[in-house]
């Protein structure tokens, strides 16, 4: 019995009927509450009758903030402070922090790997919808979208499908947590409505895009894993969303 304590992962620490919920809440419960401040928001700015894109892009970054931190909130909340002081354990350990960082690189490097070779390949692909949402919000709302990019979606996602789902997932079998998570990360990134556009090229962009969002989450998981602390993938994740945010600021 103290063997198999002192071999257990603190990835799998999870307690699998808590991690079901928060990954469920992360997939269903953020567009829900979305849903909810759209709503509040429609009602008293009437968006279908306003024409000018800028405000409603602004409203949209506003809208998105506002889910996110609600989400995060509630989670956290719903964790509790028990698991959380495990989860956060490590907190006061630079090394943490530090390779965090090293793999948000790695990340980019992934990306920028993947880029080049997909361009060889298909030539010069657009970005994908949820970036060319994300470019057009921070253009209108820049401090908006750095708190929601950069400082709550990493907190938010990495609890949800790093705890959550791949933490859980991984009690069970490792690959198939790897495999699930790199999944289910990509397509939440993915835009389906594309295939209800008939539009190839459309189609094309998002497909071709797909596989730079399943190496982040592999990268991502690779981080909770081996460095067992939640810490590393959100300082990873925070690190690919900074320099993908300042990239934004400066180039468009």
């Amino acid at each position: 019995m103290e063997e198999n304590l002192k071999n257990k992962k603190i990835v799998d620490e999870v307690i699998p009927w808590k991690g079901l919920v928060i990954f469920l809440f992360g997939l269903i419960g953020l567009s829900l509450i979305y849903t909810i401040i759209f709503t509040i928001f429609d009602a008293i700015f009437q968006f279908d009758q306003v024409g000018d894109p800028s405000f409603l892009n602004k409203m949209d970054g506003i809208m998105q903030f506002s889910a996110y931190a609600l989400g995060a909130i509630t989670l956290l909340i719903f964790i509790g402070k028990p698991t959380l002081k495990k989860l956060f354990r490590k907190f006061k350990d630079a090394n943490v922090y530090s390779k965090g960082v090293v793999y948000g690189f790695i990340l980019l490097f992934a990306q920028i790997v993947y880029s080049v070779i997909s361009t060889i390949l298909f030539g010069e692909i657009d970005s994908n919808a949820n970036q060319e949402a994300i470019i057009a919000m921070t253009e209108q709302s820049p401090v908006i979208l750095f708190f929601t990019t950069v400082i709550l979606a990493p907190l938010f996602e990495e609890l949800v499908y790093r705890y959550g789902l791949f933490a859980n997932i991984h009690k069970k079998n490792r690959y198939l947590a790897y495999i699930a998570t790199l999944l289910i990360f990509g397509f939440i990134h993915f835009d389906f409505t594309c295939f209800t556009t008939n539009n190839i090229e459309l189609i094309k962009t998002e497909l071709i895009n797909l596989p730079a969002y399943l190496l982040s989450g592999g990268i991502l998981c690779f981080a909770y894993e081996n460095e067992e602390s939640i810490i590393s993938p959100m300082i990873a994740h925070l690190t690919n969303n900074l320099i993908a945010f300042l990239q934004i600021i400066l180039l468009f």
